[in-house]
């Protein structure tokens, strides 16, 4: 049984690292192409979500990072949920780049 407990633990652990290193990714990619498309109008893909449980979810992926830089971060929303058009793209780059306003090192 310890060593079942062992592996789920990484399991879950890998499963943690491989959503984050996809969320890295994709905000490396937004900031590339920002960087490339400079003025121009972008194109904007709009999702119907409850924005509240996005940006929740987002900002926990930063959590171990957050963590491991003693950061201490509380989120307060009120109301509870909040349904809304939005691009998730922009809103999760947009949460990244104000959750990290200094290089990390």
């Amino acid at each position: 049984l310890p060593n079942q407990a062992r592996w789920s633990d990484s399991a879950t652990n890998y499963g943690v690292i491989k959503k984050n290193a996809k969320r890295l990714q994709s905000l490396i990619d937004q900031s590339t192409e920002l960087g490339k498309t400079g003025s121009e109008l972008q194109k904007v893909y709009l999702t119907d979500s409850d924005i509240i449980a996005f940006v929740k979810e987002t900002v926990q992926g930063f959590d171990p990072l957050l963590q491991s830089r003693h950061v201490d971060r509380r989120l307060n929303f009120s109301p509870l949920y909040l349904m809304a058009s939005f691009d998730a793209r922009k809103v999760e780059m947009i949460v990244g780049t104000s959750s990290f306003p200094s290089p990390v090192k």
